[in-house]
């Protein structure tokens, strides 16, 4: 029989799945290096702003931990991050949380720039929005891998729109700030 936490991570790893479908689909003729770094990348933010939440969540469940470890394919945050992100004692946690902030920076710049323009060129669907949705709900299976039955409880809208804010506002910073900047200078437009 399958655990809870198992069925939660498996519903939010079809989410990463679909994450990465699109990042592929942007990535087509480019080489799989390219694929590969974008992948590396949106992973490493996905961690960072995961163990961000975690730690001033104050508790870091081992289905959390479980859960962090096993949802990204191509990157892990370096060993030190998962590391320190162990054994925080209360006044480290501000560094270690801009720490994260500075690695999710760099990595989210990296992999913005190309998917940007290519999105501004394709008209035709809202590549942004679709992975905006699909982290949504990645975000959610990690709010409820620990236990928290919000299905049952009627809190599913609950938290995505409120406990969650901080990760979506979070994703949103790295994400769809700079994307819709790129996207606006690759139209000749000004925000």
């Amino acid at each position: 029989m399958m655990t809870r936490a198992k069925k939660i991570y498996l519903q939010a790893h079809e989410k990463y799945d679909c994450a990465e479908a699109i990042i592929k689909e942007m990535s087509a003729g480019q080489s799989e290096e390219f694929f590969r770094d974008a992948m590396k990348n949106f992973d490493i933010v996905l961690q960072c702003i995961l163990y961000s939440a975690a730690i001033v969540d104050k508790k870091f469940a081992r289905s959390e931990r479980r859960f962090l470890k096993d949802i990204t394919d191509y990157e892990d945050v370096p060993a030190i991050v998962k590391a320190k992100s162990f054994r925080l004692q209360p006044k480290e946690k501000e560094k270690f949380l801009g720490e994260l902030d500075q690695l999710a920076d760099r990595a989210s710049t990296e992999l913005i720039l190309p998917f940007a323009k290519i999105d501004a060129d394709d008209k035709s669907r809202d590549f942004l929005a679709e992975l905006d949705e699909n982290v949504r709900e990645i975000f959610y299976g990690f709010a409820c891998v620990d236990g928290d039955d919000l299905e049952s409880t009627g809190r599913r809208d609950e938290i995505l729109t409120d406990e969650l804010g901080t990760l979506a506002s979070t994703f949103g910073t790295y994400f769809t700030a700079k994307w819709e900047l790129v996207t606006a200078a690759a139209e000749g437009r000004r925000i």
